[in-house]
C-alpha cells in the first residue's frame, strides 16, 4: 500500500517545488484519464467485442481500449492548440502531448485492471463507500495511481535534456 500510493503522491509532492516541470501536470493527466475513460466507455459500449481481460474486468474491451487512445489522443492535440500556456506546457510540442497521451492510457488502464485484480482477489465490490454507485475513492484514482508516475518520470527526464 505503501508503495502503490506512496509513489505518486511522492512525485506530485515533487513535482510542486521548484523542479523544471509544469505544476498543472497532475491535472492535465487527470484531464487525459477522463477523455480516456469516457472514449473507452463510448467505443466499448456501441462496438465492444474482444474482451480485453475477461476474469479481472469483465466490461474491457479492446475496441473499447483503442476507441478510449484515439479520443484522448484528439483531446490532447486540442489541448495543446488551445490551453499550452493554462497548463503550463508552452515550452513542449505537440509529440509530447501525444507521448503523454498514450502513455496515460496504457498506465491509466493497467492501473485500472490492477485494482479491479486487487478488488477479485479479495471479494470485494467497491473499495469504499465515499462516493456512492461509483466502487469507492480508489476506483476514481487508481489509472493516477499508475500514469502518473510513468507522466512524471517522462516529463522529468524531458526536462534533463531540455526538449
Amino acid at each position: 500500500g505503501q508503495v502503490y500510493l506512496g509513489i505518486p503522491f511522492a512525485f506530485m509532492i515533487y513535482n510542486s517545488y521548484g523542479i523544471d516541470m509544469p505544476r498543472m501536470l497532475p491535472l492535465l493527466i487527470f484531464a487525459l484519464l477522463w477523455l480516456n475513460d469516457s472514449g473507452a466507455y463510448i467505443v466499448g459500449s456501441l462496438m465492444g467485442r474482444h474482451k480485453m481481460s475477461p476474469k479481472i474486468s469483465p466490461k474491457k474491451t479492446w475496441e473499447g481500449f483503442a476507441g478510449g487512445v484515439v479520443i484522448t489522443v484528439a483531446g490532447a492535440s486540442l489541448l495543446y492548440a488551445f490551453c499550452d500556456v493554462w497548463f503550463g506546457m508552452q515550452q513542449y510540442g505537440l509529440g509530447t502531448w501525444l507521448l503523454l497521451a498514450v502513455s496515460t492510457c496504457v498506465f491509466g488502464t493497467l492501473g485500472d485492471l490492477q485494482e479491479s485484480r486487487i478488488k477479485r482477489r479479495y471479494g470485494f465490490k467497491d473499495s469504499g463507500n465515499w462516493i456512492p454507485g461509483h466502487g469507492g475513492l480508489l476506483d476514481r484514482i487508481d489509472s493516477f495511481l499508475f500514469a502518473y508516475p510513468v507522466a512524471f518520470l517522462i516529463m522529468f527526464i524531458l526536462s534533463l535534456i531540455h526538449i
